[in-house]
């Protein structure tokens, strides 16, 4: 059995949606604008991000990046293996 420890009444719609994804070698993932706000956990591989007015930065395994809503951000996945992440994402309220 599972448990859910969360702030909010399990029966309740969590405050965000959650998202899995990944980007195969030498490839890149759609350039994305949106929104809602949104943090990427990179759970293994790495990458170039580009985002906002052509910002880089290389994430890697165990990197967090954050995005403002209508932010575009896109990563290109520089390595051999698979980039892997997860993304967290919400509408603030008012949006």
């Amino acid at each position: 059995m599972h448990r859910a420890l969360l702030p909010f009444p399990s029966a309740a719609p969590a405050p965000f949606e959650v998202a899995r994804w990944s980007v195969a070698p030498k490839t890149s993932n759609d350039l994305d604008v949106h929104r809602s706000r949104e943090v990427w956990i990179i759970v293994s591989g790495s990458g170039t991000l580009t985002w906002g007015a052509n910002q880089t930065a290389v994430l890697r395994a165990g990197d967090i990046a954050a995005f403002e809503s209508k932010v575009p951000h896109q990563i290109h996945n520089d390595g051999p293996d698979p980039l892997l992440a997860i993304s967290l994402y919400w509408l603030q309220e008012g949006d």
